[in-house]
Formats: structure tokens, C-alpha cells, sequence
């Protein structure tokens, strides 16, 4: 049916749509566990609240408290990369528009 790379392009709306229609018959915990069985690597789509109440989420140490030039802190996530086991974090927020700027 969509032999040609560029056809399967051209009709991607419609193969998602196909798609979407499929996968909706069934759960999520469903697809998992038949992509798991053929050994697709997968993983449920979290949101917000559930990404930071997973353990997996708190081990990483994702969150940290930055201080901007005006004085307030906001929490935000960090660089996910670690060196050598290592975090990486700043305290300090970016700089303001055009701070670097010569006057």
C-alpha cells in the first residue's frame, strides 16, 4: 500500500489518523506490554504531575532553585547530562536581556 517512501509521506495524515483509530482500542498498560514482548523499547507518557511524583523523576535530582538578577528564585529543571556520576547546577538564572550589552 505505501511501497514508496514518499507516498507513505504524502499520506502521513492519513496513517496517523489509521493509527490513532487502532491504538485507542486498547490501553495504554496494553501496548506496552505487547511492544515489551518483542522487545520495543517503550515507556509511558507521563504528565507533568506524574513525571514529578516518579521515583525515577526524584532520583535523577531533575529540579533546582535558581536566583535571578532580580532577587526572586524559581525551581526549574537542570542539564540532564551528568560527567563522570556527576550533576551539573547553577544557583545562578541566566542573565537579562542584554545585560553584556555595552552602554
Amino acid at each position: 500500500m505505501y511501497s514508496e517512501p514518499q507516498s507513505a509521506f504524502d499520506r502521513r495524515d492519513e496513517i496517523k489518523t489509521l493509527l490513532l483509530h487502532h491504538l485507542r482500542q486498547q490501553t495504554s498498560a496494553h501496548w506496552l506490554t505487547v511492544l515489551e514482548k518483542e522487545d520495543i523499547w517503550c515507556a509511558n507518557v507521563l504528565d507533568w504531575e506524574q513525571l514529578i511524583a516518579s521515583e525515577g523523576f526524584k532520583a535523577l535530582e531533575m529540579v533546582q532553585r535558581l536566583t535571578l538578577h532580580s532577587g526572586k528564585t524559581l525551581l526549574t529543571t537542570r542539564c540532564p547530562i551528568r560527567i563522570d556520576g556527576e550533576i551539573f547546577v547553577s544557583p545562578v538564572g541566566a542573565p537579562p536581556l542584554g545585560a553584556d550589552n555595552p552602554v
